[in-house]
């Protein structure tokens, strides 16, 4: 036994070494967390060392031999049915035989080794038993009975302990009979041992010491945590504390503790308190997870698999309550072990699904699980039963409420960073909140449009400076202050309010404003209903588009011009087609009448010569006139289709502009001697130009001045100044000719627009066809210059 003790001492040692090395011992708790952990440590020290301390050795001035007896119930058990009874079985160990309602006769035979005196104690383990009765013989000779008893008033306790033992006086060389009646319904867990009185005394004293150590830890945790809750207001420490408590409760009624010590004169409370503390220890086991871990937050599902346990621990109350004493019993152990895994995979669920402190809580849990399993297997008779089976339930609970309260630590550690980091992210928001204020404030004072906010009493409360730009306000206290009411402003403020009222808002509406200075401009105003803190308020958005309508008009005058010209286009191919046109139609006309005329006399048969002399000579008249018209016309559709230079593609050549030039006035004024042409071009350089482009505009320009410069003279002189600035070519055209009419300056470059309509050369489209030369393939600008005859400028880039 002594190297058992050694060996659980070493184990012990093991143990405590792998979990200071363990991720545990790392946590990184506050000071007084670190503090309470050190002490739950000397917890498992007081815990482990007490079970070594109430199991001494053997004494070596002794030997015991061991037999055992089962009876039925039904039968006779006293103890002249023992004694006489032939069915004793020599056996090393008492054992456990479970859960039966039989009852069990041990019988210890004393025989001293030595010659001196001993004095001895004959010790049966606390293990709830209704009964126990010791019997001493000496000899054959009965000496005293013992009536003990869990079941009992009065326990019949010997010695100051909450075990059943009895003293026993052994002379040198003698032995004596001890026999032992054990009767009950609870598991036969027949643990019963000799030792000396010595030992007896030192098992009481470090049994009180250790467990008192062992309880007084547990409850200054359950009453530190339970303080904590009621302080921070969190229901996780209060569960705890209760867990703890009632969890104390159950194992001092599990060893005894609680009958000796608090309930020692109530037989009938300590029947059911292992039900009673049980049902209350499990209540607690199921709801505090829930509180810890923050399920709610987390993984809130599974509150349909709490509402299962819910039932679960309801069933095992009922059956507390209702059943018999040895069936709720096992009930009990059923449950348990039930719950144990259960929970146990809750705890690994919850770990996969990375829950904070999950991790803990699955490892305080498995201690329980292993030692509520090993006391399960024993209690059925099933595993060897010894110190580490018989308190396997008290100490896996015991780690577990220790490693449950460092989870509760964990958690203030958790609690206290999350703290941290909401006050952070609080004053992250505050500074990005002011942040968006500063941006919201500059965007609000810099924003191109006017910006303002006005009350359901259709009061100015805000008003940006662009917005004070727009109606020649000093600030928005003016817009309150003037003689015209802010709303009253707006041309069509009615319309303003009543789509806002209906609709709640008003979009990009086009309206025109009334200044401070009574001026009016072209605005569009989108207003928006909004709900400040209950209150009504409106904001809008005020967009000046008075260019924007300056540029629609002009873009209508231009749009009305480009119709107009376009009707002055269609008018004037009308007009000059509609000559030749109907001079054809009267030809035909015509010569259809002479036809007739002929056939009608060829059919009477009195045709003349001279009636057919007259009509070829009236049909060749008509038809050299038609043919004149149809010239007319063709010439009239190639000139306007030379308007258009869509289709032309013109390259760039480096040519000698000024003798190009030279050469194009020449071949153009061959058969004009008496017209003089003039240049003015300082620089003889090659020029990459457009060459045909050139030849049109000056052949068109040379041929709108023999046309109508010259038309009643023979005489005349043309003029051109020609240079380049910039990359740009600046010709100026000049001839000394009666010049345009006033009346058509302004539309000298529209279509059919002439001073000499009625020509067939003469259609009036040659300035049009330049214009539309130079602004359009050119890129350029052509202007009618005020000065003597005529006289034009053009401008475009090389």
């Amino acid at each position: 036994m002594a190297a058992n003790i050694r060996a659980q001492r070493r184990s012990f040692f093991i143990f405590s070494k792998k979990a200071k090395n363990s991720s545990f011992a790392n946590l990184k708790l506050p000071l007084i967390g670190r503090v309470h952990m050190f002490l739950r440590l000397i917890l498992i020290i007081c815990l482990f060392g007490g079970h070594v301390a109430v199991s001494p050795a053997w004494a070596e001035g002794y030997d015991v031999e061991r037999r055992l007896l089962r009876m039925d119930a039904a039968g006779a058990s006293d103890i002249y049915a023992a004694l006489t009874s032939q069915d004793w079985e020599l056996v090393k160990d008492f054992g456990v035989h479970g859960y039966d309602d039989g009852i069990y006769w041990l019988h210890l035979t004393i025989r001293s080794t030595v010659s001196g005196q001993q004095r001895l104690v004959v010790r049966n383990l606390y293990s709830l038993h209704d009964s126990v009765d010791f019997y001493l013989y000496k000899d054959q000779t009965f000496l005293q009975h013992w009536p003990m008893g869990d079941t009992r008033k009065d326990p019949g306790w010997v010695f100051p302990d909450k075990n059943f033992a009895i003293p026993l006086d052994l002379e040198g060389n003698t032995e004596r009979q001890v026999y032992i009646r054990i009767e009950g319904i609870n598991s036969k867990m027949l643990k019963t041992s000799v030792i000396t009185y010595i030992e007896m005394q030192e098992s009481i004293h470090w049994s009180r010491l250790i467990f008192g150590a062992i309880y007084g830890i547990m409850l200054v945790m359950a009453l530190y945590n339970l303080i904590i809750g009621f302080f921070a207001r969190d229901s996780a420490y209060v569960l705890y504390a209760f867990q703890v408590a009632f969890f104390c409760f159950f194992i001092m009624t599990i060893n005894g503790d609680g009958r000796y010590y608090l309930w020692r004169d109530y037989a009938d409370f300590n029947r059911y308190a292992i039900q009673a503390f049980g049902v209350l220890y499990v209540f607690f086991i199921i709801l505090f997870p829930w509180y810890l871990l923050k399920l709610n937050r987390y993984v809130p599902n599974v509150k349909y698999f709490f509402y299962f346990l819910g039932l679960v621990e309801l069933c095992f109350a009922v059956s507390v309550l209702t059943l018999p004493y040895d069936i709720s019993m096992r009930v009990a152990v059923a449950v348990s072990m039930l719950l144990s895994p259960i929970l146990l995979g809750l705890g690994l669920y919850l770990m996969y699904r990375k829950v904070p402190i999950a991790g803990i809580y699955t490892f305080a849990w498995s201690f329980y699980l292993v030692g509520a399993t090993l006391v399960g297997l024993a209690a059925a008779n099933i595993v060897e039963m010894n110190v580490f089976t018989l308190n396997g339930g008290a100490v896996g609970g015991i780690i577990e409420q220790v490693l449950l309260s460092i989870a509760l630590a964990k958690r203030i550690h958790i609690a206290r960073k999350e703290k941290f980091f909401a006050l952070q992210h609080a004053a992250d928001s505050e500074h990005e909140a002011a942040h968006q204020k500063r941006i919201f404030q500059e965007l609000f004072e810099r924003a191109p449009v006017g910006i303002v906010t006005l009350s359901h009493l259709g009061e100015v409360t805000s008003m940006n400076p662009k917005c004070c730009e727009l109606f020649e306000f000093e600030n928005h206290a003016q817009a309150n202050d003037s003689d015209i009411p802010f709303n009253k402003r707006f041309s069509t403020g009615k319309q303003i309010r009543v789509s806002t009222l209906l609709k709640g808002h008003i979009t990009d509406h086009e309206t025109v404003i009334t200044t401070q200075k009574n001026e009016q401009k072209h605005c569009t105003v989108t207003l928006i209903r909004q709900s400040d803190y209950g209150e009504t308020v409106y904001e809008g958005y005020i967009t000046d588009i008075s260019e924007r309508k300056k540029t629609q008009n002009i873009l209508l005058a231009m749009e009305e011009d480009r119709i107009s010209s376009l009707e002055q286009l269609v008018t004037g191919v009308a007009h000059e087609i509609n000559t030749p046109l109907g001079i054809n139609l009267t030809s035909i006309s015509f010569a259809r009448g002479e036809l007739d005329n002929i056939h009608t006399k060829f059919n009477a048969g009195n045709i003349t010569k001279g009636a057919l002399e007259e009509y070829i000579e009236s049909s060749s008249g008509a038809f050299g006139l038609m043919e004149k018209s149809l010239k007319q016309i063709s010439t009239l559709v190639s000139r306007f289709k030379e308007v258009s230079f869509k289709h032309v593609a013109p390259e760039k050549q480096n040519i000698k502009l000024k003798k190009y030039i030279l050469f194009i006035c020449k071949e153009m004024l061959a058969d004009k001697p008496e017209v003089a042409f003039q240049l003015d071009m300082k620089s003889d350089e090659s020029l990459n130009v457009y060459p045909d482009l050139f030849d049109i505009i000056l052949k068109q320009l040379i041929e709108n001045s023999l046309v109508h410069g010259f038309l009643h003279t023979n005489q005349g002189k043309i003029s051109l100044y020609l240079c380049t600035e910039h990359d740009r070519i600046i010709m100026e055209y000049r001839d000394d000719g009666p010049g345009v009419d006033k009346l058509l300056e302004t539309q000298i470059f529209n279509p059919f627009v002439t001073s000499n309509r009625g020509h067939a050369d003469h259609s009036g489209l040659g300035l049009y066809r330049i214009h539309n030369l130079v602004t359009q393939v050119l890129k350029g600008r052509i202007q009618l210059l005020d000065d003597t005859g005529f006289a034009i400028r053009i401008e475009f880039d090389i």
